[in-house]
């Protein structure tokens, strides 16, 4: 299980790649996304190891429709 609840996270030799993980809604962005990002990214900074950062979305229709606007109006 991941501890972020709406990205993936993978490490590899020098680089890590970042998935939102929210095909479903095309990995629109919410408050959960903007704090799994913040803590995923002070996660990775702080690794020595790491020369670059690749970002994506899940799935293969969209990588980030933008705004969740239905967490907006919530």
């Amino acid at each position: 299980m991941s501890k972020y609840k709406t990205l993936l996270v993978e490490k590899k030799e020098k680089w890590a790649e970042i998935t939102i993980n929210r095909p479903n809604v095309l990995n629109a962005i919410n408050d959960d996304v903007v704090a799994d990002l913040h803590a995923a990214l002070d996660e990775l900074k702080d690794d020595s190891a790491i020369m670059g950062l690749i970002i994506s979305g899940a799935g293969d229709k969209a990588f980030v429709a933008g705004a969740d606007i239905e967490a907006l109006l919530g």
